[in-house]
């Protein structure tokens, strides 16, 4: 195994490259950001990680994005220099993590509706702190989190509003092995309530203003104040990069998700390629951490190599932690998701498609006419057939796909296609032959 490459460096790809390094294999790592730690781990918790990755001989490739697998694992890559750059693995582990799961709602396209990622990235990686009045709507542990961590920064949060399911015996069961979760939990639910933030339970919301946002209007008529308003229900695996290299994906009922098939081993479909941390399942940092020391510790040993001081050790304890975390994980997708009741309310008037301007209701009215494919009812409607790919509307597309009554099985994710992201026709002009990635550090 001479050539292994890392596409991630957060938790799960950042920690397999520095095992593979201290081995003496000298991975490829690449990542699309600028700073190694992924977006759970943007601010100082990363520190450990960013200076581990700098430390150890490995061929480390920031702000560099994967535009296609070949089926001869070969990828191309697109870096700083902005000439695009192919590389040959005789191994690739896909770590891309997962992204935020956006949701439709009336005026969600106004100016001033962020993320609650790109909030929370703006507030640890930028220092850029929020003005208010905020008002943060969504589902699950990210809108929690999100409100503490501006809380604690000081923002004038003018409400918080919950659309996700009540506590149940399966989501309570999934948090009681991660008993640190619920303490954290239950100290930034003291902090809110110190802080005299109000939680409301609703959904449908609406966000309201004339060029921008100025207000979030609950569904009994309560108005917000906000000129800023964070949306985001939950997060979603991120498997676009899965998608493009060719990899198997199935519906998972214990994950609610299209998720790409794997063994014990974190193979993937194709053999050689792997799949960790979030975009296999939502597991968060500490799963996707370990799932990286298990599968360092694997592919060393099929390397013909010693396992590194303590990776032994390490490898035992993260093997044994793996059930409980998936079973945390799952937990938490369910509590991120929303009551089809709830779903059914959003109006037919409400944009579900950016890329090109699709309402909710031209999709109700396809599913009406018949069709059930995922193909037939973009075809119909229009919705995911934008440039993004359907990147920013699948997760709603699916949702009210799935409140209308059609199973989530029956409904597979999109086809993506080179590239996942727009890039300028110079990129593929080549004026030199294949040289390394400008910008790369490799020790």
């Amino acid at each position: 195994m001479s050539r292994i490459a890392i596409v991630g460096a957060g938790p799960a790809g950042g920690t397999l490259a520095v095992w593979l390094a201290r081995a003496g294999l000298h991975p490829l790592l690449i990542d699309a950001e600028r700073s190694a730690g992924g977006a759970g781990w943007r601010g100082r918790e990363g520190d450990g990680l960013r200076r581990a990755i700098a430390q150890a001989r490995l061929d480390y490739r920031p702000e560099t994005e994967v535009i296609d697998i070949a089926a001869d694992r070969r990828l191309t890559l697109l870096g700083p220099s902005g000439q695009a750059v192919t590389e040959t693995a005789d191994c690739i582990v896909l770590a891309p993590g997962a992204t935020e799961r956006p949701l439709p709602v009336p005026g969600w396209t106004l100016p001033g509706v962020l993320g609650l990622g790109a909030l929370q990235r703006l507030l640890k990686q930028d220092g850029m702190r929020p003005a208010g009045p905020l008002a943060l709507v969504g589902s699950g542990p990210l809108l929690r989190l999100a409100a503490d961590q501006m809380i604690a920064a000081g923002v004038h949060l003018s409400g918080i509003v919950d659309a996700g399911r009540p506590a149940d015996l399966r989501l309570l069961s999934g948090l009681a092995r991660r008993p640190g979760a619920l303490a954290r939990g239950a100290v930034m639910e003291m902090r809110r309530r110190l802080a005299g933030v109000p939680l409301y339970h609703d959904f449908p919301v609406a966000v309201h203003g004339a060029e921008r946002v100025e207000s979030v209007e609950l569904s009994d008529g309560r108005r917000l104040e906000a000129s800023l308003v964070g949306l985001g229900f939950g997060l979603q695996s991120n498997t676009e990069l899965a998608r493009l290299a060719g990899l198997t994906l199935a519906w998972n009922d214990a994950w609610s998700a299209w998720l790409p098939e794997r063994d014990e081993e974190f193979q993937s479909s194709r053999e050689g390629i792997f799949v960790l941390g979030d975009g296999a399942g939502l597991g968060g940092l500490t799963l996707a951490e370990a799932e990286g020391i298990c599968l360092a510790a694997g592919l060393i040993e099929k390397a013909a190599k010693p396992l590194p001081p303590g990776l032994a050790v390490a490898r035992r304890r993260a093997s044994r932690r793996l059930p409980s975390l998936r079973k945390a994980g799952q937990a938490l997708a369910v509590w991120s998701q929303i009551s089809p009741a709830a779903l059914r309310a959003i109006p037919d008037a409400t944009i579900i498609c950016r890329c090109e301007g699709t309402s909710v209701g031209s999709v109700r009215n396809a599913l009406a006419d018949g069709y059930r494919s995922p193909a037939a009812v973009k075809l119909a409607s229009r919705a995911g057939m934008g440039l993004c790919q359907g990147r920013t509307c699948e997760a709603g597309l699916r949702a009210i796909v799935e409140a209308a009554g059609l199973p989530p099985a029956d409904f597979p994710p999109g086809t993506v296609r080179l590239p996942l992201r727009p890039v300028p026709a110079s990129a593929f002009v080549r004026t030199e032959p294949d040289s390394p990635e400008q910008g790369h550090r490799s020790a």
